[in-house]
């Protein structure tokens, strides 16, 4: 019974102590390595998990060393944990002693995030977050994980910051020079293109140029709009030109070539649609002609044929007939031949 109560407060203890806890919290990994710390607890005697703590503690954390001097007030490693907590004094004594003012701390922080050890904003205050950032990086370098400053290490990290500083300012110099350059360029784009002074139909046909390139603008109505600016930047890019969106000579000249060529393919269309259109005029004109012409044919027909069956009923002459008959005749006969004619003259075209 006294061994199970042993492992189980041995297997409570690992669980919860800041070794296993502290540093781990939150992580999925971590709580499995607790777990098995706790298996493995379960079958070891007092020393063993002694063994196992101490292995566990980094001298150089202060919370850690603690944490076993809690646990084992009498243990078998409380000298070699006071010489840690000994040595970690002398560490922040040292660090206290260097007197660093609030810049010195912002180049050190600056120096650790150009390293790749984040400090989020460096404030000049040395806080957690600045403490695991410079932990991390004296562990990667072998110099001792404290998370105190040395003389030396201020001035390699204050170096980096700076370095990192210089860096910044070079790249920030560089772009401002190239966007000063670039806006030079476009100014004397502007006025290379006014010095052209390029007229109305010029522009047009530098903008039907651009169409026939597959460089489309909004209309070709002569006005150099953002339009217009996008697609000349988009050929100038293509043809290796710098890309200003503005002519030059040599450029306008390609580019009003084209447009003719392309305006003069427009007119050869327009022309063959406007012959196209002159033919089906002539054509309706011609049928319209047919139609008037067999319309006249049959009522000469139609009024031959009343004429003719009037006077045989009368037996004289067409003067005879009365007009009534007649015109009665004529209408009913008109309508049938009229018919009857297009029908004919439909079947033999």
């Amino acid at each position: 019974m006294d061994g199970f109560v042993v492992r189980w407060a041995s297997a409570r203890l690992i669980l919860r102590s800041p070794v296993s806890v502290g540093f781990c919290r939150g992580m999925g990994v971590c709580l499995l390595v607790m777990l098995a710390l706790a298996v493995v607890a379960w079958g070891q005697t007092a020393q063993e998990l002694e063994d196992i703590f101490w292995q566990e503690v980094v001298c150089e954390r202060t919370r850690e060393v603690e944490a076993y001097l809690k646990e084992y007030p009498s243990g078998t490693y409380v000298a070699k944990a006071r010489a840690c907590l000994a040595a970690i004094a002398r560490r922040v004594e040292a660090e206290e002693a260097l007197a660093l003012d609030r810049q010195t701390i912002i180049w050190v922080q600056r120096g650790l995030a150009a390293l790749n050890y984040p400090v989020g904003v460096p404030d000049g205050q040395l806080r957690q977050v600045t403490r695991t950032a410079l932990l991390q990086w004296q562990e990667a370098r072998g110099l001792g994980a404290t998370g105190y400053l040395t003389s030396a290490q201020v001035d390699r990290l204050t170096a980096a910051g700076r370095a990192e500083a210089v860096r910044q300012l070079e790249e920030a110099e560089r772009r401002q020079a190239a966007r000063a350059a670039r806006q030079q360029a476009q100014a004397q784009a502007q006025d290379t293109e006014a010095a052209l002074d390029l007229d109305r139909q010029a522009r047009i046909r530098v903008q039907q140029g651009l169409m026939s390139l597959d460089y489309p603008v909004e209309v070709a109505d002569g006005l150099f709009g953002p339009t217009t600016r996008l697609a000349l930047q988009n050929w100038q890019r293509a043809k290796g030109f710098t890309a200003t969106g503005y002519l030059t000579s040599e450029q306008a000249t390609a580019l009003i070539e084209a447009g003719g060529q392309r305006q003069a393919a427009e007119e050869v269309e327009q022309r063959a649609a406007a012959e196209a259109e002159r033919r089906r005029a002539e054509e309706a004109e011609r049928q319209q002609a047919q139609e008037t012409a067999r319309q006249r044919e049959a009522n000469e027909l139609v009024n031959t044929m009343v004429w003719s069956s009037c006077e045989s009923r009368q037996g004289h002459s067409g003067w005879g007939c009365r007009r009534g008959e007649r015109a009665a005749a004529m209408t009913g006969l008109s309508i049938r031949f009229t018919s009857a004619s297009r029908f004919i003259w439909g079947n033999t075209k």
